[in-house]
């Protein structure tokens, strides 16, 4: 994400705020923190004045700005969109395996970080330390946002490779044979551990690989293309598919999984969650001519169970109100197509 035109935008990762703080703490680490500053008292004081101006400037700009860029969000479209995207969320709040993935490459970089500042002296020994503490500040950063992960394991590349070289070193020194390629084996692994734990030994659920399979049969170009025999229109559908059918097609939808179109994104949710008679005022708001779906997907099944009242769950029970008309396409295998009747909607 970058910053929107006026840096206005509230869900932008980079605001104003952010901004401000980069420029005072750039400034006042610039101008206090010299090579002549020799005391190490002077220098913690100006660093931790760095803190306190970032601080001021970021609440000075932003009173909100703890409620991070996404606090602006509808409530509706944070519990069922937003917190269901597990690269945005802590790692406490995802899967062990997701978990391990993120965090797997930065914590074995910081044991060989370690054992590298043990190992070596002087000048090498500094360096070290530096990369240690910005090992340290990605990783906690990777354990509270999951997505930072991929960064904090492209900053442990220097001490996985530190330690594997070790390993590796020592492993060809065992005299028996199968301990020496058991032991070398293991320690190429350390450039990779998210991969060397079996992370595919949690029970597989059935259910799940249904409908993930149901989801990518509706979002192949084979079935959308099928779309093109219909006359190009306005599409509501669940944010999950409506990309593969802006890609595919020349239609237009109400809404794709974007913060920025959180308006559109609600309209959605309520289309599928909330009673029939809130859907049609929706609809004819957003001049939707046809509603697109695909009843046997992971997230059309979480809309049913969400809102069992709702237009999801119905539709995914086969019946649909009077204002939706069925559309039957040749060869459409897991989509379902109905055309909205203007004459039976009201805004």
């Amino acid at each position: 994400h970058y910053p929107s035109t006026g840096l206005s935008h509230p869900r932008d990762v980079v605001t104003p705020a952010h901004l401000a703080a980069f420029t005072v703490a750039a400034l006042i680490a610039g101008f206090g923190v010299r090579s002549t500053t020799g005391d190490w008292r002077t220098r913690l004081a100006v660093l931790a004045s760095v803190g306190v101006g970032t601080l001021v400037a970021i609440f000075s700009i932003d009173p909100h700005w703890l409620k991070g860029p996404f606090g602006s969000l509808p409530p509706l479209v944070k519990e069922m969109w937003y917190n269901q995207i597990d690269e945005g969320l802590p790692v406490w709040q995802v899967g062990w395996d997701e978990a391990a993935a993120a965090l797997a490459q930065p914590l074995v970089g910081i044991v060989g970080a370690l054992l590298a500042v043990r190992s070596v002296s002087g000048e090498a020994r500094e360096r070290w330390f530096s990369y240690l503490f910005l090992l340290l500040a990605a990783t906690a950063a990777s354990a509270y946002v999951i997505r930072f992960g991929t960064t904090a394991s492209i900053i442990a590349l220097p001490a996985t490779a530190y330690l594997c070289q070790r390993a590796y070193r020592g492993a060809r020194k065992l005299s028996l044979m199968p301990a020496r390629v058991v032991a070398t084996t293991g320690a190429l692994c350390i450039m990779t551990p998210a991969f060397a734990v079996p992370l595919t030994v949690a029970p597989v659920n059935n259910r799940l690989q249904q409908a993930i399979k149901a989801s990518d049969l509706c979002t192949r170009r084979s079935e959308i293309e099928k779309l093109h025999a219909l006359p190009t229109g306005q599409i509501a559908a669940p944010v999950e598919i409506t990309p593969a059918l802006l890609l595919t097609t020349d239609d237009k939808a109400v809404a794709t999984g974007h913060h920025r179109n959180a308006s559109g994104i609600n309209d959605v949710l309520e289309l599928f969650l909330y009673a029939p008679t809130d859907g049609a005022k929706i609809l004819a708001r957003r001049h939707v001519d046809y509603v697109v779906f695909c009843p046997n997907a992971p997230e059309s099944i979480r809309f049913a169970n969400r809102g069992p009242g709702g237009l999801a769950s119905m539709l995914r029970a086969g019946k649909a109100p009077a204002w939706l008309q069925p559309v039957e396409v040749p060869g459409l295998r897991g989509l379902k197509v109905w055309r909205v009747r203007q004459d039976l909607i009201s805004a």
